[in-house]
């Protein structure tokens, strides 16, 4: 029933109500966001929906989210976004009265960053103006490497912001440090041997830490030693238990996936351990994360499809991965698209 009433009106609304631009934005009183996306596109879409409420802190604001990502959205937006989350297979009602409340209150605005779902499209239809952020994108035909943050940006009419250097150093004493180490993608994900190398040299470099895997249980076999064990859930209350578990720590060190763009979101020290995405891709213009990649790859983004070996990951780890670092974030390099062949072998 719900499936067919989403199809049927998201049909009368294929192309959306057109561009929202800057004066929509200044005369709207009402505006909502519905976000039902990956992990770390919704943290993306967080953070710079949060500059969006502090550049227009005079409207009443809603956000419609997952049950997952509530957690997230508490902790990353202003206390006083009102926010809805449900699962509408499990929770129909919810979602039912979720609609006769937007029928009620007539948003101005409706938005949806980073999300292609059909709920989150079908949602938005119910202010009076709204803007797919598919269409929005598709419009534009920008290249895929175009900064993840800076098309929430565009998307939303902020302006861009000067990168900024991270502003902490490896002189700072690290007692708690949590890496996460898969992404969904093989190609962005460190291999059992990558992980073993990096948590020996991890323990070398912070003798007295504390360190905790945050990962998918299934892939952690063959992984042995004294650290601990945090397993994701993509439940609410695994959300709230992981960001218990960073509010402890003093180091963050992960592969480009959802939590290192949300430990940057909290203002954590993180090094981003990179493979075939850009850092200036997928960082935001002011971050903590520092960047470790491949020298072979400074200025390419790499699409090649058929990588299920990231070789330019895993020679990270040869020698000390900190010899990689990439700390020249504010000098912004014009990008190429590498389809072809994999430059850390050439």
């Amino acid at each position: 029933m719900i499936k067919y009433l989403i199809r049927a009106r998201l049909k009368n609304y294929q192309d959306g109500c057109g561009i929202i631009g800057r004066h929509d934005i200044e005369n709207a009183k009402k505006i909502f966001f519905s976000v039902f996306s990956r992990y770390g596109d919704a943290i993306i879409s967080f953070k710079i929906i949060n500059k969006f409420m502090g550049k227009y802190h005079d409207k009443k604001y809603l956000l419609i989210t997952s049950n997952q990502l509530f957690p997230y959205a508490k902790t990353l937006l202003p206390k006083n976004t009102i926010i809805i989350n449900f699962n509408k297979r499990k929770n129909p009602i919810k979602f039912i009265r979720t609609i006769l409340l937007l029928k009620k209150e007539k948003y101005d605005l409706g938005f949806n960053p980073w999300s292609s779902a059909d709920e989150s499209e079908f949602l938005i239809t119910y202010a009076k103006k709204f803007m797919y952020f598919r269409w929005f994108f598709d419009s534009a035909n920008i290249p895929m490497y175009y900064n993840l943050f800076d098309r929430v940006r565009d998307y939303l009419s902020l302006p861009k912001e000067e990168p900024v250097k991270p502003g902490w150093d490896f002189k700072t004493k690290a007692t708690r440090i949590v890496i996460s180490p898969f992404s969904s993608r093989v190609a962005k994900s460190l291999g059992n041997t990558d992980l073993t190398q990096l948590i020996a040299q991890v323990r070398e470099n912070f003798p007295d830490a504390d360190i905790t895997i945050a990962s998918p249980r299934e892939e952690l076999k063959g992984i042995k030693g004294s650290q601990k064990i945090f397993v994701f859930r993509k439940t609410k209350a695994g959300s709230e238990s992981f960001l218990n578990l960073l509010k402890d720590t003093d180091l963050v060190i992960s592969v480009d996936a959802g939590p290192m763009h949300l430990a940057d979101s909290l203002g954590i020290p993180t090094i981003g351990v990179f493979g075939p995405t850009a850092p200036h891709a997928t960082l935001d213009r002011t971050t903590t994360v520092v960047p470790v990649r491949h020298q072979a790859l400074h200025g390419f983004f790499c699409h090649v499809k058929e990588c299920q070996d990231p070789v330019c990951i895993h020679n990270l780890f040869a020698g000390s991965f900190l010899n990689h670092l990439d700390e020249d974030y504010d000098q912004v390099p014009e990008l190429t698209l590498e389809t072809g062949s994999c430059r850390a072998t050439s």
